[in-house]
């Protein structure tokens, strides 16, 4: 729901560095490893692939993929949220507590939009 993907489609979201598909058919492979509950934190998803504050492009063996970064700052801690964009079109995301500091080590790859500081 969080997500806004019609039951049986897909949801094209226009990024920085241009469209990616969520693919309602791919998400519950990935939802459904209960012990992450990774879907308490699908509301971070769009705002993370529609404002990133970094992309970038990252080789591994079936293909590149672009993986979306964001920190969202909050009063207890930082919160870092990563998108990987799959070679099949699906998408998965992680999270973890972060400061800015310590966003180096998840850089992986080529650098392809960062976004302005303001």
């Amino acid at each position: 729901e969080a997500l806004v993907v019609p039951e049986g489609g897909l949801k094209m979201v226009q990024t920085p560095t241009g469209r990616v598909a969520i693919v309602d058919r791919l998400l519950p492979h990935f939802v459904a490893r209960r012990k992450d509950e990774r879907e308490r934190f699908a509301g971070y998803i769009l705002p993370t692939l529609r404002q990133p504050d970094e992309v970038w492009a990252t080789k591994y063996d079936d293909d590149t993929t672009r993986r979306f970064f964001k920190l969202f700052a909050g009063a207890t801690y930082n919160l870092l949220v990563i998108v990987l964009e799959q070679a099949d079109g699906s998408v998965r995301w992680n999270m973890m507590p972060r400061n800015p500091a310590e966003m180096n080590k998840p850089r992986v790859g080529t650098p392809v939009y960062r976004r302005d500081k303001e």
